[in-house]
């Protein structure tokens, strides 16, 4: 199952990379994460950072999304990663800042 989570997670980074840049950045970031060694290494054995990466990955990608379309949909998917997050690990309770930022920046325009 942590193996599963580890490519759960590079596929997150390529949907964040893609989403922030471009498919050839989303590649290359996926590519890059798939062969850190610290992520081969965690993805291999059952530990609790492996399922706090992968969500923290999928909060990041989902505020993005969440800034850019927001939707009831949105904020209620940042909401559920954001929980799975806490419950694999506690300190994913620095991830909260990331969809409340994404929310209440969505009505914000610069001043022309």
């Amino acid at each position: 199952i942590p193996a599963a989570f580890g490519v759960a997670s590079v596929l997150g980074t390529y949907l964040l990379t893609r989403e922030l840049f471009d498919h050839r950045a989303g590649l290359v970031a996926s590519l890059a994460h798939a062969l850190l060694p610290m992520a081969v290494f965690f993805d291999r054995i059952a530990h609790h950072d492996t399922l706090a990466a992968t969500f923290a990955v999928f909060v990041a990608w989902s505020s993005v999304r969440q800034a850019r379309e927001p939707s009831p949909a949105s904020g209620f998917t940042s909401g559920v990663l954001l929980v799975l997050g806490l419950i694999s690990k506690t300190q994913a309770v620095l991830l909260a800042p990331a969809p409340i930022v994404a929310a209440s920046g969505r009505n914000t325009a610069p001043a022309t």
